[in-house]
């Protein structure tokens, strides 16, 4: 971001677990390739994570400028992540927003991932990418299936081995010649599945309705008519998903206030911008019910699913295709209320 905004040279420096990564990014002239540095040095920031990002002097204006959105999503996060604990300071103010929980349960980064997740092609690409880190080294076919959720046990990795005739084979080999054993690629994926058990939704972690409530609350929502729904669903390729909504009317708000988010994330824009098997919109829908940018209300919704499909290059869109719109919107009778 400073990088492109400044033309020449960008600076970032990240804190976490007292090291600082500082960052240095600019762009080589004549080979037209990026240049990055990256040294580190001792930092006082041993719990959470501190991001630095040096803005350009000739971009003030544009920052100037997002201060209400970008104070908007950090908010947003708050609402999204109920351990989270965030100091925003902008210009000497500071915005301080709680936690409301110590401990929460959800599905993280480092957690395995499973091979229903996959299909053929993604598969293909996951092996590639292990393939690429691991130059210089010799990673087993038996070591990259432990990683995967319902695999790490010797009993199970022996039996899909077995079964596909790569008990000792170093990875490498599914790809040997820059090109892809797609037989014996689709052997090893549908032998994973079949030894695991699909990730069930609920697995994948809740906002929870007790979060929402404290935040709706605070938000100065007149809690008679807040409401929460939560639904634990499979998408038509498998994948787990959990939807949470909620609404509250506040009688102090300018307008309506609308947070929506994937995987714990907000959007920068509304991401859910074509809803049903029509295409619609959730502008639209919310509008029908006559809960459209002018209402003094709060709404959220946000979806958790391991994989989700963008529907534009920026990925601030995906589509969410439903087996009836009526019934879509009879999913939000509060607004209609």
């Amino acid at each position: 971001m400073p990088y492109v905004l400044h033309g020449a040279v960008g600076h970032v420096e990240i804190e976490a677990r007292g090291i600082c990564h500082r960052i240095e990014f600019k762009v080589d002239p004549i080979r037209q390739v990026p240049v990055i540095n990256h040294d580190r040095a001792d930092s006082s920031v041993n719990n959470g994570t501190r991001i630095t990002v040096h803005w350009p002097k000739l971009a003030c204006s544009i920052l100037a400028k997002a201060k209400d959105r970008f104070l908007q999503i950090a908010d947003d996060y708050t609402w999204l992540n109920p351990h989270l604990d965030l100091t925003v300071e902008w210009n000497g103010r500071r915005q301080h927003s709680q936690a409301s929980v110590t401990a929460w349960d959800k599905w993280k980064p480092s957690d395995p991932t499973s091979p229903h997740w996959y299909d053929q092609q993604r598969f293909e690409r996951l092996i590639a990418a292990y393939v690429s880190h691991d130059r210089g080294q010799t990673r087993t076919v038996r070591e990259f299936i432990s990683e995967f959720r319902g695999l790490s046990g010797t009993a199970k990795q022996a039996a899909v081995l077995d079964k596909i005739g790569l008990a000792r084979a170093p990875l490498a080999n599914l790809c040997a010649g820059g090109n892809f054993d797609k037989a014996k690629i689709a052997k090893l994926l549908a032998a994973m599945q079949a030894a695991s058990k699909p990730v069930k939704p609920k697995l994948l972690g809740l906002i929870g309705k007790e979060h929402l409530t404290q935040r709706m609350a605070a938000a100065g929502v007149e809690m008679g008519t807040f409401d929460y729904s939560r639904t634990f669903d499979t998408t038509e390729d498998g994948m787990p998903c959990v939807v949470e909504f909620a609404f509250g009317w506040c009688e102090n708000a300018e307008g309506r206030r609308l947070i929506t988010g994937l995987n714990w994330s907000p959007g920068i824009t509304n991401p859910f911008r074509q809803l049903g098997s029509y295409g619609q919109s959730l502008d639209t829908i919310l509008s029908q019910q006559r809960a459209d940018r002018n209402e003094p209300v709060i709404l959220l919704l946000h979806v958790a699913c391991p994989r989700v499909e963008y529907t534009d290059r920026g990925k601030s869109a995906i589509a969410i295709a439903g087996e009836d719109d009526d019934e879509e919107l009879d999913d939000f009778p509060e607004a209609r209320e």
